[in-house]
C-alpha cells in the first residue's frame, strides 16, 4: 500500500476536524518546543526580573489588540463562508481591504505606543530606553500582520502552510535568542529583539507564498460584508472578557508583586500547556463549524468531539503537573522551586479557558449569539 492510501484511509477515518486538528497538532506542538526551550534559555540567562517581564509585555501587547483579534476573527468566519461558497472575486475583495486596514492599524499602533510610552513602560518597570521601546513598536506592528497571515491560512484551511509558520518559526525565534542573549548577551533587548526579527521573516514568507490569493479580481462581498458587521459585535464581547480573563492576572503580579513576577512567569510557562495542546482543536474547529453552517451539515458532532477531547487533555494535564511540577522546576531554576505548588491551579483556569473557547466558537459560527 503506497504512502498517499494510508494518508487518505486516515484522513477519511477521522475526519475533517480530526485531520485538520492532528496536521495542526503536530505544527503547533512542534513550535512548542522551540517556543519552550527559548522560555528556558531566557529564565537560566536572565535575571529573574527581567525574566519576569516577559509574559507582561506581551500580555499588554493582547489587552492593546483586542480590536485586532475582533477584526480578524470575525474575518476568519467570512473567507471560510465564502471559500464553502466558491466566491473567489469576492474574497480577494475581502482581502485586499484587510492588508489595507493592517497597514493603516500598524502605523497607529506604533504611534500610540511612542504618545504613551512612558506611561506604558512604567506599568511593566521597564527603563525609558530607546531600543527597548523600538523593539516593543515592533512587535506592535507585528500584532497587525501576524493575525492577518493567520485569519488567511485558518479560514481558508490551509493547514500545511499553518504547520510551516507556527511550527518552524519559533526555532528560529530560538536561535535569534541564543545568539543575541546567550552569545551575544544582549539581555531582556536582545530577547525582545530575537521575537522581532523571527516574527517579520515567517510573515515575509508567508505573505509572499499566499500572494495569488490578494492579486485575483477583486469581486463585491456587500452581501457578506453583512454577516461581518453582525458577528463583529458578540465577537467583541467575547474576545475582551476573554482576554480580560486571560491577562488581568499577569499584569497585576507584575504591576505590585514585582518580586514574584519571576516565579509567576515560570507558573504560566508550565500552566498554560493544556492551552497549547486544545488550541489547535479550536483553531479548526471555527471555520469547519462556519462552512459546514452555512452549507446546510449537521455540525453537532464536531462539538461533542472538541468538548470530549478538550475534557480528555485538560484533566490529563492537570493531574500530570500536580505531581510532576515540583521536579520540573527544580530542574530548571531552583528559584522557581517555591511557586510550584501553584501550577495545578493555573493549569484548571487554562483547561475552562479552553472549553469555553470551544463552546464560543462554535456558536459564533452558527450565528447564535445569545451565549
Amino acid at each position: 500500500m503506497n504512502t498517499n492510501a494510508v494518508i487518505t484511509r486516515i484522513r477519511n477515518r477521522l475526519g475533517p476536524l480530526g485531520w485538520g486538528t492532528l496536521l495542526v497538532f503536530f505544527a503547533y506542538r512542534l513550535g512548542d518546543v522551540a517556543a519552550v526551550a527559548a522560555k528556558v534559555v531566557l529564565g537560566r540567562w536572565l535575571p529573574d526580573e527581567d525574566f519576569g517581564a516577559i509574559e507582561p509585555i506581551f500580555s499588554v501587547l493582547a489587552v492593546m489588540c483586542v480590536p485586532i483579534t475582533i477584526l480578524f476573527q470575525a474575518s476568519v468566519k467570512s473567507i471560510s463562508r465564502l471559500q464553502e461558497k466558491a466566491q473567489t472575486d469576492e474574497m480577494t475583495g475581502l482581502l485586499r481591504d484587510l492588508i489595507k486596514i493592517t497597514c493603516v492599524g500598524s502605523v497607529v499602533s506604533v504611534a500610540t505606543l511612542f504618545l504613551f510610552r512612558r506611561l506604558i513602560l512604567l506599568g511593566l518597570h521597564l527603563p525609558d530606553e530607546l531600543w527597548i521601546v523600538t523593539l516593543i513598536a515592533g512587535l506592535f506592528a507585528l500584532a497587525w500582520w501576524n493575525p492577518l497571515m493567520m485569519a488567511v491560512l485558518q479560514g481558508k484551511q490551509r493547514y500545511h502552510m499553518v504547520g510551516m509558520f507556527v511550527g518552524f518559526g519559533p526555532f528560529l525565534v530560538l536561535a535569534l535568542t541564543i545568539m543575541f542573549v546567550g552569545m551575544m548577551n544582549m539581555g531582556l533587548t536582545g530577547s525582545l529583539l530575537a521575537r522581532v526579527v523571527g516574527s517579520a521573516c515567517w510573515v515575509g514568507i508567508v505573505m509572499a507564498l499566499m500572494s495569488s490569493s490578494f492579486r485575483g479580481r477583486r469581486g463585491d462581498y456587500r452581501a457578506e460584508l453583512i454577516v461581518l458587521r453582525g458577528t463583529l459585535l458578540p465577537m467583541s464581547v467575547f474576545i475582551l472578557f476573554q482576554t480580560i480573563l486571560m491577562h488581568c492576572d499577569r499584569l497585576f503580579v507584575r504591576q505590585y508583586m514585582i518580586s514574584d513576577s519571576g516565579g509567576y512567569g515560570a507558573i504560566v510557562t508550565l500552566g498554560q500547556i493544556p492551552l497549547w495542546l486544545i488550541s489547535p482543536m479550536i483553531f479548526v474547529l471555527f471555520p469547519l463549524v462556519s462552512a459546514g453552517h452555512v452549507g446546510g451539515r449537521d455540525i453537532r458532532y464536531l462539538l461533542r468531539q472538541a468538548m470530549i477531547f478538550g475534557l480528555v487533555i485538560g484533566g490529563t494535564c492537570i493531574l500530570v503537573l500536580f505531581f510532576s511540577s515540583c521536579l520540573l522546576f527544580r530542574l530548571w531554576k531552583q528559584s522557581f522551586v517555591p511557586y510550584a505548588g501553584y501550577v495545578w491551579i493555573y493549569t484548571l483556569v487554562m483547561v475552562l479557558h479552553a472549553l469555553t473557547e470551544v463552546i464560543a466558537r462554535v456558536e459564533l459560527a452558527r450565528n447564535r449569539y445569545a451565549f
